[in-house]
């Protein structure tokens, strides 16, 4: 093999390299990320109920389900007439993904 013909083989030898290690760096930046929205998003509403129950967790569930019911049935509201309506928790994985990504995008002013 020509030294011109050996040139593009390395370089492309040295670009697979660098494209693992780049994507293996990337993966562990995002996994630790996840991780972290992951703990942060659980200690607020675990943070709020020990705040709520004076020191105790469940007593902070058991404030809120007997004084504040209302606030634990989201999927459930009464329209103009009075009627329960409640929204199948399917549509939280399928139709509302549609409106949030449109929301996300129009949002970007």
């Amino acid at each position: 093999m020509s030294s011109v013909a050996l040139i593009p083989v390395i370089l492309g030898i040295i670009g697979l390299i660098a494209a693992f290690v780049v994507y293996r760096s990337v993966l562990a930046y995002s996994a630790g990320t996840g991780i972290g929205l992951l703990i942060g998003g659980l200690a607020v509403p675990i943070l709020a109920l020990i705040a709520l129950g004076g020191g105790s967790l469940f007593d902070g569930l058991t404030i809120l389900g007997s004084e504040n019911p209302d606030y634990l049935a989201v999927l459930t509201q009464n329209n103009s007439d009075g009627k329960i309506v409640t929204v199948p928790w399917p549509t939280l994985l399928t139709g509302m993904m549609f409106i949030q990504v449109f929301y996300w995008s129009t949002n970007q002013v």
